[in-house]
C-alpha cells in the first residue's frame, strides 16, 4: 500500500472517520437501549424499535440527498457538513430529557449516517490508486467496525451505572475530529477534474501517485468525460438507460442483501437476543465486546484479501460461512441449548460477515457506476439499503416474540444462501481495473450483447 507522500495517510484516515461514527451510532444503541427502556418505562416493542429506526429512517433521506449534493458541491465539503451534523446529533441524543427529543436527534444522526455511508466509500474510491483501491476503500468499514467496538466498550464501561447518556456522548469527540480534519483534506480528483480543471486534479493525484501514474489516470478520466459529454448532462433519467440496468440491479440488490443477511439485526439487538436466551444484562453487554472484536478482526483479514481474491469470491465465501453459522444458531436456539454456544456462533457469524459483506458491497457500489452518475447511483443504492435497514430494525422486536428467534434465524440462513447465487450471477468483478476501465467495459459488454441479440 505504497503512498508517495505521507499526507496520503491523513487523507484516507480522515476520509474514513465517517465510517467510525456510522459504526459507533449503530452499535452503542444496542446496550443503551436496555437502560433507556427502564428510564422511560418503555413496554411497547414498537416504540423500542422506533428509537433504533429513527436513525435508519433519517439515513434514508440522508442517502437520497447525498448523491446530488456531493456531485454539485464536492465530496470534501459535504463530509465537513456531515461532521457538524454528527456533533449536534450526538450532543442532542446524550442530553435528551424525553423520548421525543431522543428520537428527533437520532433522526438527525441518521441524516449524517445515511449520507456518510455512501459518500465516504465514494470519496475513498476516487482518491485511491487502482492497485490498492479495494484495501483503501475498505478502510471505511475498518473504521466502521472499530466504531462499533467503541460503542460496545462504552456500553460496558457505563453499564454498571446504567448511564446511557454517557454511552451516547462518546460519539462527540470523533465527530469534531472529522469536521475539523476534513477542512484540510483535498477534494476528489475526479470531481475537481470536472469542476475545477486538469491542474487541480493533477495536484491531488500527485499526493498518492507518482508522476507517470497521475498522468495516466488524468488521461483516463479525460477520455471518460469526453465520452460522457456526448450523452448530455447527468440526470436521474440516466439511471433507467438500458446499458446501466445490470449495474443498477447489482448495486441495489447487494445493498439490500447487506441488511437482510442478519448482521445488522445482531448489531442493533445483540444484548436483547442474549438477554432473551437467559443471560444477565451485564453479561449480555460484556459479550458484545468479544463479538465486536471478532467482527473487527474479520474486517482486517478481509481487507487484505479483497484485492487478491476479488470482490465476488470474497462475498460468496463469506455468505457460505454466514449461512452455516446462522443455521447452527437456529438449531441451538430451537433445542434450547443456548448457553455460551450462542455467543460463539454469533461471533462466528459476525467474523464471516466482517471479512466479506461488512465492507465489500460498499467497495462494489463505489466502483461499478459511471463517473457522471456515480453520486446519484450511489445515493440510490444507499437509500435502498437504509429503507431495508429501517424495516428490518423496526420489525425484529415486534416479530421475534411471535415467530420466535428460530424462524428469524432460518430466514437469515436462506438470505445468506440466496446471496451466493445472486453474486455469482449478477455482480460484476471490478478487482484490478481502474474506475474508467470498469465503465468502458460495461458499455462494451452492453454493445456486444446488443449485437448478438
Amino acid at each position: 500500500m505504497k503512498l508517495h507522500k505521507s499526507g496520503g495517510v491523513l487523507i484516507y484516515f480522515f476520509g474514513a472517520l465517517g465510517g467510525l461514527l456510522f459504526g459507533f451510532d449503530t452499535a452503542v444503541i444496542s446496550g443503551a437501549l436496555l437502560f433507556i427502556k427502564r428510564d422511560f418505562n418503555l413496554t411497547n416493542g414498537g416504540l423500542e424499535g422506533l428509537i433504533v429506526t429513527a436513525l435508519t429512517f433519517g439515513a434514508i433521506f440522508g442517502a437520497l440527498a447525498s448523491g446530488p449534493i456531493a456531485d454539485r458541491f464536492g465530496r470534501r465539503k459535504f463530509i465537513v457538513v456531515l461532521g457538524a451534523l454528527f456533533t449536534i446529533g450526538g450532543l442532542g441524543c446524550g442530553l435528551s430529557v424525553n423520548i421525543t427529543m431522543l428520537i428527533l436527534f437520532r433522526f438527525l444522526l441518521g441524516l449524517s449516517v445515511g449520507a456518510a455511508s455512501g459518500l465516504v466509500p465514494l470519496y475513498l474510491a476516487e482518491m485511491a490508486p487502482t492497485n490498492v483501491r479495494g484495501r483503501l476503500s475498505s478502510l471505511n468499514i475498518v473504521m466502521n467496525t472499530f466504531g462499533m467496538l467503541m460503542g460496545y466498550v462504552a456500553n460496558n464501561i457505563y453499564a454498571p451505572s446504567s448511564d446511557w447518556r454517557a454511552m451516547l456522548l462518546w460519539a462527540v469527540a470523533p465527530s469534531v475530529i472529522l469536521m475539523v480534519g476534513m477542512i484540510f483534506m483535498p477534494e476528489s480528483p475526479r470531481w475537481l477534474f470536472q469542476y475545477k480543471g486538469v491542474e487541480a486534479a493533477r495536484q491531488v493525484l500527485l499526493l498518492t501517485r507518482n508522476s507517470k501514474e497521475a498522468e495516466e489516470e488524468l488521461s483516463s478520466i479525460q477520455a471518460t468525460i469526453n465520452a460522457e459529454v456526448v450523452s448530455g448532462q447527468a440526470s436521474f433519467k440516466m439511471l433507467r438507460e438500458p446499458w446501466l440496468r445490470p449495474v443498477i440491479l447489482a448495486g441495489v440488490v447487494i445493498a439490500i442483501l447487506q441488511q437482510t443477511l442478519g448482521a445488522q439485526t445482531i448489531a442493533y439487538y445483540e444484548p436483547t437476543i442474549l438477554q432473551a436466551a437467559g443471560f444477565s444484562d451485564s453479561v449480555s453487554i460484556a459479550s458484545t465486546i468479544g463479538i465486536g472484536l471478532v467482527l473487527f478482526m474479520g474486517v482486517l483479514i478481509g481487507m487484505n484479501l479483497v484485492d487478491r481474491w476479488g470482490r465476488k469470491k470474497l462475498l460468496m465465501f463469506g455468505s457460505a460461512g454466514m449461512a452455516i453459522s446462522m443455521f447452527l444458531l437456529a438449531v441451538v436456539d430451537h433445542v434450547g441449548f443456548a448457553s455460551w454456544s450462542m455467543v460463539v456462533l454469533l461471533s462466528l457469524f459476525m467474523g464471516f460477515f466482517g471479512l466479506s459483506w461488512a465492507f465489500t458491497p460498499w467497495i462494489v457500489i463505489a466502483e461499478i457506476f459511471p463517473l457522471k452518475i456515480r453520486g446519484m447511483a450511489t445515493g440510490l443504492c444507499t437509500t435502498c439499503l437504509w429503507i431495508t435497514c429501517t424495516v428490518v430494525a423496526q420489525l425484529f422486536p415486534m416479530v421475534q416474540p411471535i415467530l420466535s428467534s428460530f424462524v428469524v434465524f432460518l430466514f437469515f440462513t436462506f438470505m445468506c444462501l440466496f446471496s451466493i447465487f445472486f453474486v455469482a450471477r449478477f455482480v460484476p468483478e471490478t478487482t484490478g481495473r481502474s474506475l474508467e476501465q470498469i465503465e468502458a467495459d460495461l458499455m462494451k459488454e452492453y454493445r456486444r450483447k446488443g449485437k448478438s441479440a
